[in-house]
């Protein structure tokens, strides 16, 4: 073989092995965006509807129902609320915990909602739909 060949040999093997390092040192770097990136791509969730919407009992919340259509098999970890990105209590009624429910639509529980106004509210899902990170699908607005 000549060392023409040879050089050509040896630069064609560098590039795959000079991505695989760039990707595994890159890695950390990009891995906190991908649940967010894949949440927007890969939706699990589509977007919430509110059914029913009520004043709670102490004045101070909101008591509503929510149609929404689940896209991709997971399993939820949680939904969360916020407002400009501060955290707002977002439970279940009925006190239980949010369950995995199978892919179509489907109308929620009555969930309690800390806020009198819904403007300005995120909701976001929490689901685990592989072995490395979890999804964040946002669900409204």
């Amino acid at each position: 073989m000549s060392p023409q060949s040879e050089a050509v040999i040896r630069f064609t093997w560098s590039w795959p092995v000079l991505l695989a390092l760039l990707t595994l040192i890159l890695f950390p770097l990009y891995a906190p965006l991908f649940p967010t990136v894949e949440g927007r791509v890969m939706p699990v969730t589509g977007k919430i509807v509110f059914v029913d919407v009520h004043p709670g009992p102490d004045g101070k919340s909101t008591l509503l129902r929510m149609k929404y259509e689940k896209l991709r098999d997971c399993e939820l970890l949680g939904v969360t609320a916020d407002h400009g990105g501060d955290p707002l209590d977002f439970d279940r009624v009925d006190g239980g915990t949010p369950i995995t429910v199978p892919t179509g639509y489907r109308i929620s529980g009555v969930w309690r909602l800390n806020v009198t106004d819904l403007s300005g509210i995120r909701i976001r899902w929490v689901h685990r739909c592989n072995l490395f990170w979890t999804t964040v699908t946002v669900g409204y607005p």
